[in-house]
């Protein structure tokens, strides 16, 4: 039986995304420069500090862990002029396998960019291939979400693009769906006027756009579970003492019920 609420706790900046092995029991939690293990208790099992910039979403798939890096701005640059885009691969015990370059990002940003792509952060892997979500500068401008997709090699098959509307920064997670067989994408909340005011959207599985959007917050993790269950993410505290929840939903099939105790 899934906790109600997952708690992991005291690391220095906020929680990017989190992923489960429900085979064996345990969760995968990604807080920017720390990776966490822990089982389905919460119990802390196992943390690992991440070098090399922004680690953000994270996702679990045939005992690897891949989650999206974004390479550390030189000093005296912006904050997100980063310089580089990878995604690091972990296994079961945190121990980092490899790095691949997102190449389709760095030739973008150094070039022609007509939908603003300055990042990467939400992934996951769907029918045998890796999704990997573009961040967006914020500007009104901006309507798209993009969605690269690549092989297992990490090679790039195609630019996946939809209309949402602006959000800030873009997709923060991306989540398949195996039960429904469609894809979730989180994304934070307006700060401007111009920007959308749902948080959760419903995408296709081909990533034409999607069919369900709703007011629930969650762009510090999203994970399908099993039997329409689903966990959903929760911040607190500010840097440098952060703690990061997730806590079990039920989808209703028009919307998501929070599981009590």
């Amino acid at each position: 039986m899934l906790k109600n609420a997952i708690h992991i706790k005291d690391f220095p900046c906020h929680m990017q995304g989190f992923a489960t092995d429900l085979e064996k029991g345990v969760m995968y939690f990604s807080c920017t420069d720390y990776i966490i293990k822990t089982d389905l208790e919460g119990n802390e099992l196992k943390r690992v500090r991440v070098f090399g910039g922004h680690l953000g979403d994270i996702c679990f798939y045939e005992g690897r862990v891949f989650g999206t890096l974004l390479g550390t701005p030189k000093p005296g640059d912006p904050w997100n002029a980063w310089t580089s885009y990878v995604v690091d691969i972990f296994d079961e015990e945190l121990n980092l396998l490899d790095q691949k370059e997102i190449k389709y990002m760095t030739e973008t940003t150094k070039g022609e960019n007509p939908f603003g792509l300055n990042g990467i952060d939400g992934i996951t892997v769907a029918h045998g291939h890796v999704f990997i979500a573009c961040s967006i500068e914020t500007g009104e401008q901006y309507v798209n979400q993009a969605i690269l997709e690549h092989t297992l090699d990490f090679e790039f098959v195609k630019l996946h693009t939809f209309e949402v509307g602006n959000t800030p920064f873009g997709i923060q997670n991306l989540s398949y769906d195996p039960m429904l067989d469609c894809m979730w994408i989180t994304v934070y909340g307006p700060d401007k006027s111009y920007q959308v005011k749902d948080f959760l959207f419903k995408v296709k599985i081909d990533i034409s756009g999607y069919t369900e959007k709703y007011k629930i917050s969650t762009p510090y993790g999203f994970q399908p579970l099993d039997n329409g269950l689903y966990y959903l993410s929760e911040h607190r505290g500010k840097y440098p003492h952060c703690d990061g929840l997730a806590h079990l939903y039920r989808y209703t099939g028009n919307g998501f019920e929070l599981v009590n105790d």
